[in-house]
């Protein structure tokens, strides 16, 4: 933006500021007279104003920022803290300085996060990150950086994760476009992650390219899991704390912490952006933004300045992707949208659904193939015929015939006289695993039918389903033992 129009529009921000609030609706239309979009932008900085973070004061918190970075790396390097022994220098950002380091009891490598220290000001602060990083530690799934301990050396706090070898998808895109299929993949991955997250309570909010790690193999990790709301939580204790010793913070918004920066502004929600109240829908947004630069190699919101990029956010629809990458599909193209969507009521409202819908656009991109779709259906009729023969009237007629017939059939059939029904602990597993299979929640469903055939491993159709999920999982070696055991019960 050219230096004139920032003029402009501070000083518009300065005389609407001076004024009441009922007046200032009424002063921005006059003054504003046909250029709706300077309107547009005074009226997000007031917002903004309103949380102390107004578009002068950016550059000085990321200055800031900057001074809060823990030891430079050439200091840490070799340094041995507690079991860890540190090795290189891994990178830094709002949220703290990471090292790779040897586990030295366990004989591994692990990623060590060191907290800006601003977080261990206060030890009710303190407290709380530890509880949000214990509950953060709790989730376990593929797709998910596993968080093993959160401790303290010499008055710092530090997380230590799961280390991963590859790149992150911000990288990928730079290295080299995605086809369309690798990026639904990708979100398909970062979904199920979210699925488990949310399940367990636990919201992102800063889902975008740099938290995205990507395998050789291919498979997605998702960093820095809870740390954001972690870090909200520290800085809401720091903020009672100060009001309650009746400090200046009274007058200070959530983004006055030094190097607080929920959030990365590209890649934020628009509830996000304005500072209203968010939940697990803001990461569903997030991760349509992820999905889009996938797809087209660049974000759809961005800006010369942090406050362009809000605004955009806030007010810019951006094209189809198709209307940039013409292998996009109008499925695909309905999915982004909806994942776009500026309301949180018209987004996709879990990621249970988003995932599902994720899911049926990879079908179409590339169609299962055919001995999948058979086995399916298969496996869906099957379960069909054993819930009709449940019915009493099917089985009582049912029954007499399979009577007649066990009179000529006796050696064909003996195997069926063995037959015992599944225990009420199994069927409560595969009923839930098959639902989830249903929605397209295909780890919490393997999970489910796990549970199912460790209850009771003779009942074939709970093998079978867990070959179905195992198969979208892209377990294929699970998926072929799995049904060869479900074969040998038929």
């Amino acid at each position: 933006m050219r230096p004139e129009r920032w003029q402009k529009i501070d000083r518009l921000l300065q005389e609407t500021m001076a004024l009441s609030e009922s007046r200032r609706a009424a002063f921005l239309d006059e003054a504003c007279a046909g250029d709706s979009k300077s309107r547009h932008e005074v009226r997000s900085l007031i917002s903004f104003h309103k949380k102390a973070a107004s578009f002068l004061e950016t550059p000085a918190l990321e200055s800031l920022r900057e001074m809060f970075v823990v030891d430079p790396a050439e200091a840490m390097s070799g340094k041995v803290i507690g079991s860890f022994k540190i090795e290189s220098h891994l990178g830094h950002g709002g949220m703290g300085t990471v090292y790779l380091a040897w586990h030295q009891k366990l004989d591994k490598r692990v990623a060590i996060k060191f907290l800006p220290p601003y977080l261990e000001a206060d030890e009710l602060a303190k407290r709380r990150l530890i509880r949000e990083a214990k509950a953060a530690a709790q989730l376990d799934h593929p797709n998910i950086c596993a968080i093993y301990d959160v401790a303290e050396h010499d008055e710092h706090l530090f997380i230590v994760m799961q280390y991963i070898e590859g790149e992150t998808l911000a990288d990928r895109i730079k290295r080299k476009p995605l086809d369309t299929v690798e990026a639904v993949d990708i979100a398909i991955q970062i979904a199920d992650a979210l699925v488990q997250a949310h399940s367990h309570g636990i919201v992102h909010r800063d889902i975008k390219p740099q938290n995205v790690m990507i395998t050789s193999g291919g498979q997605v990790k998702v960093l820095d899991f809870g740390l954001a709301k972690m870090m909200q939580s520290v800085e809401a204790e720091l903020l009672e704390t100060q009001r309650d010793k009746g400090t200046e913070s009274e007058r200070l918004g959530p983004i006055s912490v030094p190097g607080m920066i929920l959030g990365t502004p590209a890649y934020m929600a628009p509830e996000q952006a304005s500072g209203a109240p968010l939940d697990e829908r803001c990461d569903l947004f997030s991760l349509g933004v992820v999905l889009y630069e996938s797809i087209v190699g660049k974000a759809p919101f961005r800006g010369d300045t942090r406050h362009e990029v809000l605004f955009r956010v806030i007010d810019f629809d951006p094209p189809p992707p198709s209307t940039l990458n013409s292998n996009v599909p109008p499925a695909l193209d309905q999915l982004v949208d909806n994942a776009l969507a500026k309301v949180p009521d018209s987004r996709y409202q879990s990621a249970e659904r988003m995932l599902a819908e994720l899911r049926a656009v990879r079908r179409l991109l590339v169609p299962e193939p055919l001995s999948l779709r058979i086995w399916t259906h298969v496996v869906g009729s099957v379960s069909s015929v054993s819930g009709i023969m449940r019915k009493p009237w099917v089985f009582v007629p049912a029954s007499v015939v399979v009577i007649v017939l066990t009179i000529f059939f006796i050696p064909t059939i003996v195997g069926w006289w063995r037959y015992k029904p599944p225990s009420a602990t199994c069927m409560r597993w595969y009923e839930e695993g098959t639902h989830a299979l249903r929605n397209g929640a295909y780890y919490s469903a393997a999970k489910a039918l796990e549970r199912a055939v460790d209850s009771d491993g003779a009942y074939a159709l709970a093998h079978a389903r867990l070959a179905q999920a195992y198969t979208e999982l892209d377990y294929f070696d699970k998926a072929g033992h799995e049904l060869e055991r479900a074969g040998s019960m038929a």
